[in-house]
């Protein structure tokens, strides 16, 4: 019953997003550890004080965590630091911006594991014969429901960082609109693979 959203509104605060993003986050990462799969450069941090966190390697190696809500046992300016404990210089943002992020990050991890279980199973010898042979009868369940690539997200010709960087620019209405988008693609790909997985552990296991 939580709702997934990217800012509280008069309807929906902090505490209910916190809340419904970390059991996202601990059933992504459930599903990634079902397929023995790590993601690149990207890890997710489920079970923590005050929200779920997702860890980034940057291409300087840094390790910077994203709050996937708002974490209220530190100050409201600092939702996002380095390990080293040190401020980053998007210390001012505030938290909605931040929160765009951390799903940025969310949504790498699962497109990610969507490609992974694609050409692991879905298309290649090793896929188990059994869910090969159900998945030949279910052919529109061998594709997520929307796009997603590095050039691709739901309707839009672009992937999640250049849509995120999009959005943070839009009026408030606008962005709006867009966020509900961006989670509504996000949650039906995560319900999809995570039935596709599940179907396939099922009957491996058979």
């Amino acid at each position: 019953g939580l709702r997934l959203a990217l800012r509280p509104s008069k309807c929906i605060d902090w505490g209910e997003i916190n809340a419904a993003w970390s059991q996202a986050a601990q059933l992504l990462m459930l599903v990634c550890a079902s397929v023995s799969f790590s993601p690149s450069k990207l890890r997710i941090i489920p079970l923590t004080s005050g929200c779920a966190k997702v860890m980034q390697v940057t291409e300087s190696h840094a390790k910077v965590v994203h709050n996937l809500g708002k974490d209220f046992a530190i100050a409201t300016s600092e939702t996002k630091r380095t390990f080293d404990g040190g401020q980053n210089d998007d210390d001012n943002k505030n938290d909605a911006s931040l929160m765009l992020e951390a799903f940025g990050a969310f949504s790498e991890i699962l497109l990610q594991l969507i490609d992974h279980v694609t050409l692991t199973f879905l298309k290649t010898s090793s896929y188990n014969s059994k869910f090969s042979s159900i998945a030949q009868h279910q052919q529109d369940e061998q594709k997520p429901p929307f796009p997603m690539s590095d050039k691709v997200f739901g309707s839009h010709n672009s992937n999640v960082s250049s849509l995120i960087t999009t959005i943070l620019s839009l009026s408030s209405n606008d962005s709006d609109k867009e966020c509900r988008y961006v989670v509504n693609v996000t949650v039906t790909n995560l319900k999809w693979i995570s039935n596709i997985v599940d179907q396939f552990i099922l009957h491996d296991e058979e």
